[in-house]
């Protein structure tokens, strides 16, 4: 009951305002109230009520998102956040900042909407083939291993 009195408040704070408005806002209440039950009983009711593929699949994020949060120690660096984070839709990232897991969590949620998000590495997979270096893995892993050290402000500008 809690996180449902939260939507309004979250839903106005300028950082999330965008991702509120840019779907059905129900989502937020019926995934809070399902969030809460055992994955075998949300399976159910969400089969049952008939909810949308990608409801579901949201419902299922948040539910594994929500582990992977809880699971990253306290010391997590931004870069480690980050990799966790990006691979989930905002309004899961939403939801999630909704249940208030713990003020941590939430501080990591809001840095990443705020700010991670939008880091990006000077260097591009065209800069590498550019320099000469064969396309495949390791482009993904160049990038990968600059885009943390950005986040984690080993690297602060593009020349270095």
């Amino acid at each position: 009951a809690a996180a449902i009195v939260r939507i309004p408040q979250i839903a106005e704070d300028p950082i999330w305002q965008p991702v509120y408005s840019s779907g059905p806002a129900v989502f937020y209440a019926f995934a809070l109230w399902l969030v809460q039950l055992d994955p075998e009983i949300q399976q159910t009711a969400a089969d049952r009520l008939h909810v949308r593929k990608a409801t579901g699949e949201d419902l299922n994020a948040l539910n594994a998102l929500r582990d992977e949060l809880k699971a990253l120690p306290t010391s997590a660096a931004p870069s480690q956040i980050a990799t966790v984070l990006r691979r989930y839709e905002t309004r899961v990232l939403l939801a999630a900042r909704i249940l208030d897991i713990s003020p941590e969590i939430n501080e990591w949620l809001e840095r990443y909407v705020r700010e991670w998000q939008s880091v990006k590495t000077a260097v591009t997979g065209d800069d590498l083939r550019a320099i000469g270096l064969p396309s495949g893995p390791a482009y993904g892993r160049i990038l990968d291993t600059l885009l943390a050290a950005r986040l984690d402000g080993i690297v602060t500008s593009g020349v270095e």
